[in-house]
């Protein structure tokens, strides 16, 4: 059916329908019970739109106030596991302290003590090992004892833990040793009103040999003899000595500083040995005392120690008190010293040429600019003195250490003083090495 042309709203003119008005009629019911419908749809559709946004509202607002609380309770559980755990962790700690520091079941107490051994054992591993005070291991103790509560944690006084110290060193001076080829080191200490104790070290060559490093530390080196003398004659040396082969045994070798006394009682005892052991002199004070001879006729060395001297007491209680040269003693134990002071001038000379420096540090300071062409000279012999004691230190004495000292100096361009003054110290160490019948030695003293 066609459609019937509608009419215009605006226009007071009929259309000129051609067909008859009944079908008008028809056609124009028709069409205005569709609009109705679609109206009725529209408005269907626009009532249920307006109810789903509602409630997508109302849900939105509703999870937005249920994500706030349950972040909040989030917040306030983690607040608490963070507690939790604190406490768990005081609680594992203190059965930690409880189970591994101190357990009375599984650690017995030592025979006639009212400690158990680990604690015995802990307390002198603070002493030795943490370089702490007998009055400060007793506090760290009661400390511990204290703040968890450890009624297996008895606080040790300051005298017992000394008594504890004393008794081990006497078990190590006393216990046996093993079988090996020794080394022993010598030396005496500086005197202290009428006694001096004279000390002797011993080390097995074997376990220098397997470890290939002749370095050593305390704990590489046994206490063999111990003693406090008034006099110490080359006999009362010598006894020493008897004493300490009763201990160890044979001796390929002995290491001192070859002092007067020394000497003389280690000759006395290599006579009375069928083979005798090789006396060996320490690296350190043997280059040392040739520095020390090479400086000491030195006259601007001399000068240069005199105006470091007067410096020392104008930086002091300065700003630039950080500037002060190594101090100076009269009685010392020569161990580099020397060394130290060419490497403060070094570092003073290449200060004053960098930016840092202020005005009044450059004025104090100047004066060793003129000493520049010395000071490398000097810095070259300190090179060669690390350089040779590092050497015999790390490798000992060996047929091998002069060549190997003298191929590492063809790869440095030096002055002829200080070249000098390095064959002077290939000279001395040529004389030791022609000691060593072979292998390697120890050469070095430095452990004691």
């Amino acid at each position: 059916m066609t459609r019937v042309k509608e009419v215009d709203p605006d226009s007071n003119e009929m259309p000129d329908y051609k067909s008859p008005s009944s079908r008008l009629v028809h056609s124009l019911r028709k069409g205005y019970d569709n609009l109705r419908s679609k109206l009725k749809k529209s408005r269907d559709d626009i009532k249920y739109y307006q109810i789903k946004t509602r409630d997508l509202n109302k849900s939105r607002t509703t999870y937005k106030d249920e994500t706030l609380s349950l972040k909040k309770t989030i917040d306030q559980l983690e607040k608490e596991n963070k507690k939790l755990k604190k406490l768990l962790e005081g609680e594992e700690i203190k059965k930690k302290a409880e189970k591994s520091i101190i357990p009375p079941e599984s650690s017995p107490k030592a025979h006639g003590y009212s400690y158990n051994i680990q604690q015995m054992l802990l307390t002198i591993q603070c002493a030795i090992q943490g370089s702490a005070g007998f009055r400060c291991v007793s506090r760290i103790f009661e400390i511990v004892h204290n703040a968890l509560s450890l009624p297996s944690f008895p606080t040790p006084v300051f005298s017992t833990i000394r008594d504890w110290l004393l008794k081990l060193g006497l078990f190590n001076l006393t216990k046996p040793c093993e079988p090996g080829r020794w080394v022993w080191i010598i030396d005496f200490s500086i005197q202290m009103g009428a006694m001096r104790c004279l000390l002797i070290l011993g080390v097995r060559m074997e376990v220098l040999e397997a470890r290939g490093d002749f370095t050593l530390s305390h704990s590489d080196v046994e206490p063999i003899i111990l003693k406090t003398l008034e006099s110490c004659p080359g006999e009362v040396v010598k006894e020493a000595l008897d004493e300490a082969r009763s201990r160890t045994g044979e001796v390929i070798a002995i290491v001192s500083d070859q002092g007067g006394e020394l000497r003389r009682g280690i000759r006395l005892f290599q006579e009375e040995q069928k083979e005798k052991p090789v006396h060996l002199y320490d690296i350190m004070h043997k280059v040392d005392l040739v520095l020390k001879k090479e400086l000491e006729s030195d006259n601007e060395w001399q000068k240069f120690i005199k105006e470091m001297t007067n410096t020392t007491q104008q930086l002091k209680q300065t700003v630039s008190s950080h500037l002060i040269p190594p101090k100076q003693y009269q009685k010392k134990r020569r161990m580099r010293s020397e060394v130290g002071i060419i490497e403060w001038g070094v570092k003073a000379l290449n200060y004053l040429n960098s930016e840092k420096a202020s005005k009044l540090e450059k004025e104090k300071l100047s004066w060793i600019i003129k000493y520049k062409n010395q000071l490398i000279i000097y810095q070259e012999m300190a090179i060669f003195f690390d350089m040779s004691t590092k050497e015999v230190r790390e490798r000992g004495y060996c047929q091998k250490t002069v060549n190997s000292l003298r191929e590492r100096t063809d790869l440095i361009s030096c002055n002829e003083r200080s070249l000098h003054f390095f064959s002077k110290i290939l000279e001395m160490i040529e004389q030791e090495v022609n000691k060593v019948p072979q292998g390697s030695l120890l050469g070095c003293s430095e452990v004691i």
